[in-house]
């Protein structure tokens, strides 16, 4: 015979209640996760509340206004509440290698980038570096020189770690140009922009000047999935692995956007992430509350 109610999390789930959902993210694509699943749900009546949280509250508070979101908490008290039947993951991922020297900062914007696809065009017809000898660093700029007329990139060992395929694209590339056992010391500009890079080579300690107008930054990103402490399947790099439907190998919990293995992290990936989540997870509970009920 059919139950009128289940439990669900240690609460009564009746036939007609609708369900909770949180959706951790970061700025923009957290939010617009949340309000795509705010839209689904209240379409067909199966959302009680959204509790979107981004790891900095105030960017949540500044949306408040202009998000239609039922619910804005800090990320901790998504984590913590025991009545959320599932959570979307739309945290991204954090560049948290950059060079740190002197000039970055203040160079940051006017002529020092950290994205090839966003800025690669301002720089048409320049001479740009860069920076690093990973798989991003070398696929970035071979993606460059459809823009730039010299790139150089500067690496401070004297191999690369990115893979055969992309090296031997640089290598055969004309515009291309590798500067082995290089570590950049400082970035010097005016007030127009950026136009040198201090060197240092690493083995014999030399010091040169290399005359640039534009410096992209390719040494490390890592995908911000630290906040989940329970194990989950992800690649050797941290990044969470979904399915299609975004699901991690957590039941109820789902990944969207940058931080979950995939071929490219753009905008436009992480918004397609977003929309295949929320429907994704409105027909996991769906089908939750059909079992319990049933």
């Amino acid at each position: 015979t059919k139950s009128s109610s289940a439990r669900s999390n240690g609460r009564v789930l009746g036939a007609n209640d609708r369900i909770t959902v949180g959706v951790i993210g970061v700025g923009g694509r957290g939010t617009y996760v949340g309000n795509t699943f705010a839209a689904i749900g209240a379409k067909n009546n199966s959302c009680q509340i959204v509790a979107v949280a981004d790891t900095y509250q105030k960017r949540v508070n500044a949306n408040k206004e202009h998000h239609k979101c039922d619910g804005y908490l800090d990320y901790r008290e998504i984590i913590n509440r025991k009545d959320i039947d599932a959570v979307i993951v739309a945290t991204g991922m954090v560049k948290d290698k950059k060079l740190g020297i002197p000039g970055e900062s203040e160079h940051a914007g006017r002529g020092v980038s950290y994205c090839a696809v966003c800025d690669g065009a301002f720089f048409k017809g320049e001479t740009i570096a860069v920076i690093g000898g990973g798989d991003a660093a070398v696929e970035e700029a071979d993606y460059l020189t459809r823009y730039a007329k010299k790139v150089y990139i500067v690496h401070r060992r004297d191999e690369f770690r990115a893979a055969r395929v992309l090296q031997e694209r640089a290598f055969f590339n004309p515009t291309i140009e590798v500067l082995w056992n290089q570590k950049v010391l400082e970035m010097l500009g005016d007030g127009k922009g950026l136009r040198e890079l201090e060197l240092e080579h690493s083995v014999s300690g030399l010091r040169s000047r290399l005359a640039v107008t534009g410096a992209f930054v390719f040494i490390g990103f890592t995908p911000n999935s630290g906040l989940v402490k329970q194990h989950m399947d992800h690649d050797a790099a941290g990044y969470i692995i979904t399915n299609d439907r975004m699901e991690t190998s957590i039941r109820g919990l789902f990944a969207a956007g940058d931080l979950r293995v995939q071929l490219t992290r753009q905008v436009t990936t992480a918004v397609g992430d977003a929309t295949t989540a929320a429907i994704a997870v409105e027909k996991f509970l769906t089908a939750r509350k059909a079992l319990l009920a049933g």
